[in-house]
């Protein structure tokens, strides 16, 4: 197992939020907002196997959602928001608010 870094940034307003690794729930959070002055709802950190994971993420009060692919190990954190209808995801060095 390894470590995996999640951060809800931009466009969640009062939002559920559902993410899958692997097609097992492993995060579900109502009333979901991102704070506008520092650019983030939520930030938390998952357990997930080794290599290669497929991560969804679910924004169905918004309608969205994304599933990718993601190997901890090269990029242990991952950045999501919501915008022009779908969903951002941006792999930083680091979260700043970790």
């Amino acid at each position: 197992m390894t470590s995996l870094h999640i951060a809800l940034e931009d466009g969640f307003a009062d939002d559920t939020v559902v993410l899958f690794v692997n097609d097992d729930e492993v995060f579900r959070k109502d009333g979901v907002t991102t704070r506008t002055q520092i650019s983030l709802a939520d930030s938390f950190e998952l357990n997930v196997p080794a290599g290669p994971v497929r991560l969804r993420v679910d924004v169905p009060s918004q309608g969205v959602g994304e599933t990718l692919e993601v190997d901890a190990s090269e990029h242990p954190f991952v950045g999501l928001s919501v915008r022009d209808g779908g969903i951002r995801v941006r792999f930083p060095e680091q979260l700043g608010y970790l």
